[in-house]
């Protein structure tokens, strides 16, 4: 749904792309999880691959 703005985007921005919990390839724990989970998820990615900094887009929750 995104590759257009990658396309654009890629030249000025590193970008990173990810799987929400249960969605694209992505495995996900047994139900129920909340917002806070997701937004946690997105959190120990960003802390994992030593991103400190970021500007962040989404779509719906995703956002």
């Amino acid at each position: 749904m995104r590759d257009a703005q990658i396309a654009d985007l890629s030249g000025a921005f590193r970008i990173l792309r990810y799987d929400r919990r249960g969605h694209g390839k992505s495995s996900a724990p047994k139900p129920p999880y909340d917002l806070a989970d997701l937004g946690g998820d997105v959190l120990g990615l960003l802390d994992s691959l030593k991103i400190e900094r970021t500007h962040f887009c989404g779509l719906s929750i995703g956002g």
